[in-house]
């Protein structure tokens, strides 16, 4: 297999066997800065590699514009999050409220999802042993009281509240579901928001452990409720 990888601004085009792109990336998810090039394999899909070169792009080289597929993301996904400061997942344990202690001095970072509704949660902070969970907050605000249905996908764990009250513990780690369960992000889970008439505090606990940390979520419809983020 010939593969090649093209990088120029926010944007890559990545090449398998062939002169056309196989996956076009719009845009990267990490800024443009310096750094080091390197291929790697897994113990579970060993490879070898040869021919490894790298060369730079002509100063006045453009990716062809990725082709519009006509689809609209769902107007019910959630767009974007007020994400903290990282912290120790041991504060959430054995504990079915939000801690007053937790939610006071967090520092928030408003973080935008990526057309599929995934937010990377990295973005904000890396995660470490002592620090590997972050809140992901938003507000509702409904014009009654009522049950909404929201499903949610995270990576690797996850404590949900609404209105400072437990309603969801879940693991998505690798292997947590299956034998060959990967651990990705997808629409696996769904709860039912007990909603007040006015705002409504939903926070998702998202703890990392490896190979990716983040959240999304898609309401069932948006009948009688409006989203909004506070500081």
């Amino acid at each position: 297999m010939h593969i090649k990888i093209a990088f120029s601004d926010d944007s890559a085009d990545i090449f398998v066997d062939s002169d056309m792109p196989s996956i076009r990336v719009r845009p990267l998810k990490r800024p443009v800065a310096s750094g080091m090039i390197g291929v790697d394999a897994s113990n579970l899909a060993p490879a070898h590699f040869a021919n490894f070169e790298v060369s730079a792009l002509p100063e006045n080289y453009r990716f062809a514009e990725k082709p519009d597929d006509g689809e609209t993301p769902p107007a019910e996904i959630v767009r974007s999050w007020l994400v903290s400061d990282a912290f120790s997942s041991e504060a959430l344990e054995d504990s079915n409220r939000l801690k007053d202690e937790l939610k006071k001095g967090r520092q928030w970072t408003r973080l935008t999802a990526d057309p599929g509704g995934i937010t990377n949660l990295a973005q904000v902070q890396g995660s470490t042993q002592e620090a590997n969970t972050a809140f992901a907050r938003l507000v509702v605000n409904s014009d009654k009281k009522q049950t909404k249905g929201i499903r949610f996908g995270y990576s690797d764990s996850v404590a949900l509240f609404a209105n400072g009250t437990l309603l969801y513990r879940g693991s998505n780690f690798y292997r947590s579901r299956d034998y060959r369960y990967l651990g990705t992000i997808g629409w696996f889970d769904k709860v039912y928001l007990p909603l007040e008439a006015g705002e409504n505090e939903i926070w998702f606990a998202v703890t990392e452990a490896f190979g990716g940390w983040g959240i999304q979520a898609q309401f069932d419809d948006l009948e009688g409720i409006s989203l909004r983020h506070s500081e």
